[in-house]
């Protein structure tokens, strides 16, 4: 499932195979523990989702507003569903100082908080833990 997605795919459906692999790959542990090579995948696979997250943003509104509330909604479970894991992936950021990956991950991080805070209770306290996360904080912090 690791293949490459042609340029011309819609950002819409990049990210919701994006998600689909997140659900099927993710390897819920802390990442200290982690063998370097499970540790390279799983890092691989959150730039994957993070830069499918920022293109979807950027794309220009095309689809019927059914597709994107769908997607909205896919997003919004799989965030609850892997919130320690997104936090634990932007720790493994912070941690490698790499300005590129940092922006990345900040920009995402910021169209989660500011596209998606006020759907659900539950997705509202994931987006707080996200956005309190030390991890977070360093990551912005390096950015700077």
């Amino acid at each position: 499932m690791n293949r490459k997605l042609s340029t011309d795919a819609s950002p819409y459906v990049i990210l919701s195979l994006r998600l689909k692999e997140l659900d099927f790959k993710c390897v819920p542990m802390t990442w200290d523990t982690m063998d370097k090579e499970l540790y390279e995948k799983q890092f691989k696979l959150g730039e994957a989702v993070f830069a499918a997250l920022v293109e979807w943003d950027n794309a220009p509104a095309q689809k019927t507003h059914a597709i994107v509330s769908k997607l909205k909604q896919d997003i919004r479970n799989y965030i609850v569903k892997y919130t320690t894991w997104i936090i634990n992936f932007i720790g493994a950021c912070a941690k490698r100082k790499n300005e590129a990956n940092s922006k990345m991950v900040c920009d995402g991080v910021h169209i989660l908080l500011s596209r998606f805070q006020g759907m659900d209770q539950d997705f509202d306290n994931c987006l707080t833990l996200i956005d309190q996360s030390k991890e977070v904080f360093l990551l912005r912090k390096n950015f700077k």
